[in-house]
């Protein structure tokens, strides 16, 4: 799981690339692991103090939060494996004409 400064500083690098749409992205998600990891410790607290209730509130408070995340990275490696057959093929599709025109120049 990144944390606050990786997202950060990858917010960072899209803004210097142009890519603003991403730069916003990875910025609201470092703040939402933010707000992840104070509840965390929070409720590492409350579990030490023997507030089993209140660890248990503020751990499930601290995985909803990042929940859309996670399954929004699921998601994009499902889609990646997908399409990368369908990617394959049209490279090939692509190349073979080129290739056998190249080898008939030789």
């Amino acid at each position: 799981m990144p944390t606050f400064n990786e997202l950060r500083a990858l917010s960072i690098q899209a803004y210097d690339a142009g890519d603003d749409e991403r730069g916003n992205y990875l910025a609201d998600q470092a703040y939402v692991y933010q707000d992840f990891e104070n509840l965390r410790s929070q409720s590492i607290q409350a579990y030490d103090a023997g507030d089993d209730e209140t660890g248990n509130k503020l751990a499930d408070q601290a995985h909803g939060l990042v929940q859309p995340y996670e399954e929004s990275t699921f998601t994009d490696i499902g889609r990646g494996l997908r399409a990368a057959p369908v990617t394959v093929a049209q490279g090939i599709t692509v190349l073979m004409p080129l290739w056998a025109q190249n080898t008939r120049a030789l």
